[in-house]
């Protein structure tokens, strides 16, 4: 039996990469709202917020990091394991795309939620810092641009990690998996954990069982580490991996 997984050290890489990319354009999708503070009545932004950071910038980081990801591990998978390109080309590509499209949309909207809580949570904290401090309205709302700017970027450097680190993986498990499905061989998976602190116990149990049918739903939803498919509580921040056995 050959144990296989995908490359640890191309997971990292592109979580580096998408890491960088990922707080620029969280970065744009939020600069045209910021830019309404002050001439705009504060309910209003915080009311427009979301569906203006929901932009096409977001999804066009997230298709291009499911698709070069994902594809990567695709490709790597199913090289791997048989040794050669499938006679029958990219079986898995086709699928994938209709994935990706799927993902993107519900996933950009997911993050321009979250994006336009931290930011109405941070509009909130500056305004009452200001009363606080006694400023009059006018020296707040010249105080909000900046302050909100600052915070968010701030707060943009972690959220930006933790985005590509749970989106990675998943592009990567979910790559690895299409393209080990692709080959038709007798394969099963695994579930491998990082061995880091912190650890979740339902991670540690997967690990425990060994290796099971490619086809089996580890919680609802969920066929690999990172999919999409399970719950948040399950794929944010995972750092698992999916590992196959196969007899060649």
């Amino acid at each position: 039996m050959t144990t296989v997984k995908p490359d640890s050290r191309k997971i990292r890489s592109f979580t580096r990469l998408y890491w960088e990319q990922g707080r620029r354009v969280l970065a744009q999708t939020t600069a045209p709202v910021i830019n309404l503070l002050g001439n705009v009545p504060l309910e209003e932004v915080k009311n427009r917020a979301e569906h203006m950071m929901d932009s096409q910038e977001l999804r066009q980081y997230l298709i291009e990091l499911w698709s070069k990801t994902g594809t990567y591990f695709a490709q790597d998978m199913s090289t791997t394991l048989i040794q050669r390109q499938s006679k029958e080309g990219n079986a898995w590509e086709e699928g994938y795309i209709q994935y990706i499209l799927a993902r993107v949309t519900k996933k950009a909207k997911d993050i321009a939620r979250t994006q336009a809580t931290l930011f109405n949570s941070v509009i909130d904290l500056v305004v009452q810092e200001g009363y606080r401090d006694g400023l009059s309205i006018d020296a707040i709302t010249e105080r909000l641009q900046y302050e909100v700017k600052k915070r968010m970027l701030s707060v943009q450097k972690y959220e930006a990690e933790r985005i590509a680190r749970t989106e990675v993986i998943g592009a990567a498990n979910k790559g690895s998996f299409d393209g080990a499905m692709s080959t038709g061989l007798g394969i099963k998976k695994g579930w491998l954990t990082s061995g880091l602190k912190g650890v979740r116990a339902s991670h540690g149990s997967y690990e425990g069982m060994g290796f099971v049918p490619m086809n089996y739903e580890y919680n609802f939803g969920l066929m690999h580490p990172g999919d999409p498919n399970g719950t948040a509580e399950e794929i944010i921040n995972c750092r698992c991996t999916i590992i196959y056995a196969t007899q060649i």
